[in-house]
């Protein structure tokens, strides 16, 4: 979980889901910083990629799913140097605990303006 020591990353962004019911950015799955660190992943090329990725889907004015969050939260892990294969499944584990936390979809768009 964020709310552990150090701090870390949102898998996937925590704006995403601001009011959503079942929400805790604390409680949500997060990639430490320590983490990132040993596995050479840069943080700061994560959320570039992730802004990046979520203002091109905001102009295609389509609702933001669960299937476009996993695209978009993969390939900036990707982009940030994590292995694909991890990448994905982490993104998929991060997905399913909020699901398990009873959050039914994402509410908007982070930096979709």
């Amino acid at each position: 979980p964020y709310g552990g020591p150090g701090g870390g990353h949102h898998v996937p962004a925590k704006s995403a889901f601001v009011g959503a019911p079942g929400y805790d950015p604390n409680a949500a799955l997060a990639i430490s910083n320590e983490t990132m660190a040993n596995l050479g992943v840069s943080h700061s090329a994560v959320t570039g990629a992730q802004m990046t990725g979520y203002r091109a889907f905001a102009r295609t004015g389509a609702e933001l799913t669960w299937e476009s969050v996993a695209d978009i939260e993969t390939r900036a892990l990707i982009r940030g140097n994590m292995d694909p294969g991890m990448a994905e499944s982490t993104v998929s584990r991060a997905i399913k605990g909020l699901q398990e936390a009873g959050v039914a979809a994402p509410t908007r768009i982070p930096w979709g303006g």
